[in-house]
């Protein structure tokens, strides 16, 4: 009984940092958006959206259900989907404290429990609205009900596989580490070929379904289309260089479909670009998933499991901690080769962060004779450094600029038809889009990734360095307008063009642009201004 209340406690400060930092009014992003629109979309529909071929659809189902419950608005969907986000990553502190009973007393499993829950990653990721929660609280329970002496309740894993593969397809490559680990646990040949065919029902039972329906809708199963993709891609882009537009002369311009990755050479081997990759950035985004919490417990859990020689000790439940942990950041190498920078692909494995971490936090309470002021003072500390590494002053201040960011899109949305890209602030660009035609959700892109369609163009600027052949160029593709906010970019890092900034410091000089938008007008504090681009104006002084 105790175990619980505690765990309670730590559920509901769980939620009240997560409550603190809560963005009410800033939107989706980035894929985020797309399941946002698809889950809508659903929720009208009745079904799996036709022609939208969004693999990882299991989170936008499960959401889809509860938005027949809200009033019809885009706020109160967002927040709801965020909320969702948010219980799901606090009910994770369950199946994560029974997988550290796997391997400790209740106590330090507790500590376990808190560490998860209050890790700034998985509290902001858990804000985020995507499908990385859900994954995560799938994978924490497949290993609890793996792990398990009970046999009828570790065929449930394999069922716990199958949906976590509708919400991320990458679950999939747990299908062979579990096979492997399923025979060399089971001892009779007989009975555990059966079992495992009874294992096997149960998955394709839950899978065959899905993808059938996935099919009927979009023309493809979710599963077997996308490990085809990334087998595709590694074939031709990485070994080959033969890319979308070295090979398909209808490739369109750069602001209508993805151009060439800037690592890959046309027509040559980039094999060993790619390699280089994934060992930088996994060593860079692994170490960054380290602060500011287990950047001294797995290093010193690590330590101690060497050091006294545990390994030597390994058995069926530790040997499957590792075989799964390996193939689970498979996908992130091939993110990380794509040079893909984003910490979230290892989040997955922060169960097992937990375990490693606990080893050495189980040694210092032993070695401090199990004094219950120990393991309070470990959890008080894990706290601190989460306010620490995240004070809400900062939160705040992002929160806002985004806030900002936001309505200077919906602004841009409604008045422009092209403009120059402005990242990282374009990214709210779609959202702005879905809020404009509420509740009506734009199509999907007819490339068949399955993200949403925007309904103005954004054009790069990165290979010029003359505003006017910049207009000029653009012109015929649709450009109609310039966004500008005089930010060093250099300095920012955010790989934008400077060329706008004199005309954000010097519109006077500029008399063919007239400004439809000035944001400190509006009492922000991101200063933007839009300039609506007068052709006639620029013929005739070219005329002159």
């Amino acid at each position: 009984m105790n175990t619980w209340i505690i765990l309670s406690v730590i559920a509901f400060i769980g939620i009240i940092i997560r409550i603190i930092y809560f963005p009410t009014e800033v939107p989706f992003r980035l894929d985020v958006v797309d399941y946002f629109g698809y889950a809508i979309k659903m929720n009208q529909v009745g079904h799996f959206p036709t022609n939208w071929p969004l693999a990882n659809n299991g989170w936008s189902s499960f959401v889809s259900f509860f938005y027949m419950f809200i009033p019809n608005n885009f706020f109160d969907a967002v927040h709801l989907q965020r909320l969702l986000s948010v219980s799901i990553s606090i009910i994770t502190i369950i199946p994560v404290y029974f997988l550290s009973r796997k391997f400790f007393n209740e106590k330090i499993s507790l500590v376990g429990a808190a560490i998860f829950v209050f890790e700034p990653r998985i509290v902001l990721n858990s804000l985020q609205g995507d499908t990385i929660p859900l994954y995560i609280l799938l994978i924490a329970v497949l290993f609890c009900l793996f792990l398990t002496k009970n046999n009828k309740i570790m065929y449930l894993s394999f069922v716990l596989l199958a949906l976590a593969s509708t919400v991320r397809y990458e679950a999939l490559v747990l299908f062979l580490p579990m096979t492997i680990m399923f025979f060399i646990k089971r001892k009779n040949v007989n009975k555990k070929i059966f079992r495992y065919f009874l294992c096997l029902f149960l998955f394709l039972l839950i899978i065959i379904p899905i993808a059938y329906l996935r099919m009927d809708a979009s023309g493809r199963d979710g599963f077997s289309s996308h490990f085809f993709a990334v087998i595709s891609f590694i074939e031709y882009e990485v070994l080959q260089g033969l890319t979308p537009i070295s090979t398909d002369p209808d490739y369109g311009p750069i602001d209508i479909r993805t151009p060439n990755e800037t690592w890959i050479t046309e027509n040559q081997d980039n094999s060993t670009v790619f390699v280089s990759q994934i060992s930088t950035n996994f060593l860079k985004m692994f170490g960054l998933t380290l602060i500011p919490i287990f950047i001294l417990f797995i290093p010193a859990g690590v330590f101690l499991l060497i050091s006294k020689k545990k390994y030597k000790e390994i058995n069926h439940k530790i040997l499957s901690i590792i075989l799964f942990t390996f193939f689970l950041i498979l996908p992130a190498f091939y993110a990380y080769g794509r040079n893909l920078e984003d910490p979230r692909y290892l989040l997955v494995i922060f169960p097992v962060y937990v375990i490693i971490s606990l080893f050495f936090i189980n040694t210092v309470y032993k070695k401090l004779d199990e004094r219950k002021w120990v393991l309070c003072t470990i959890i008080i500390v894990l706290v601190i450094v989460f306010f620490g590494a995240f004070s809400f002053k900062d939160i705040d201040s992002s929160n806002n600029h985004d806030k900002e960011a936001f309505q200077i899109a919906e602004f841009i949305v409604k008045n422009c038809d092209g403009i120059n890209y402005f990242w990282p602030e374009s990214q709210f660009v779609k959202s702005a889009t879905i809020s404009s035609n509420w509740p009506n959700i734009p199509e999907p892109d007819r490339w068949g990734h399955g993200h949403i369609t925007r309904e103005i163009k954004l054009f790069e600027a990165d290979e010029y360095s003359s505003l006017d052949k910049f207009i000029v160029e653009k012109k015929d593709l649709g450009l109609s307008h310039l966004f500008t906010d005089g930010q060093d970019y250099v300095a920012l890092k955010l790989g934008r063009n400077s060329i706008f900034n004199d005309v954000h410091f010097n519109e006077q000089n500029y008399p063919f642009l007239k400004k439809i938008f000035d944001s400190q007008d509006n009492g922000f504090d991101y200063h933007v201004k839009i300039f609506e681009i007068n052709y006639d104006l620029i013929e005739k002084m070219y005329d002159k």
